[in-house]
């Protein structure tokens, strides 16, 4: 669960991560929920398959994306369509608090769900 979402910081399970992350409900990736922290993309401000690759390993229904404090975060269509033939719905999110919320909403649930989330710009 995603507790707290502030500019350049997010709380996941209690741990207070400063890098941009991606999550995974429990069970996608082992027991209890995964943070795979210090994500990193080809460009910084745009999302590419590359970028996901651990996502798809984990074979989430649904990925929500949220897009920084600023909406700064550009996913191309490309992307979602590259999602979609991996059978995962991209739910992309203006900002990172929305996507937070989101990936709670889907978390609660039951949804096999995974975030991946800017928290800067």
């Amino acid at each position: 669960m995603i507790e707290d979402v502030r500019f350049g910081a997010m709380t996941v399970a209690g741990e207070v991560h400063r890098k941009d992350l991606v999550v995974f409900a429990p069970g996608l990736k082992g027991e209890g929920e995964v943070v795979a922290g210090g994500w990193w993309r080809r460009e910084g401000h745009a999302l590419h398959p590359e970028d996901l690759e651990e996502v798809v390993r984990a074979r989430p229904r649904v990925l929500v994306v949220g897009c920084g404090a600023h909406g700064a975060l550009r996913v191309p269509r490309e992307t979602v369509a590259w999602l979609a033939r991996h059978g995962i719905e991209a739910r992309i999110c203006p900002t990172t608090r929305e996507g937070a919320r989101r990936y709670n909403e889907l978390l609660a649930a039951g949804e096999a769900v995974a975030g991946a989330f800017h928290l800067t710009c």
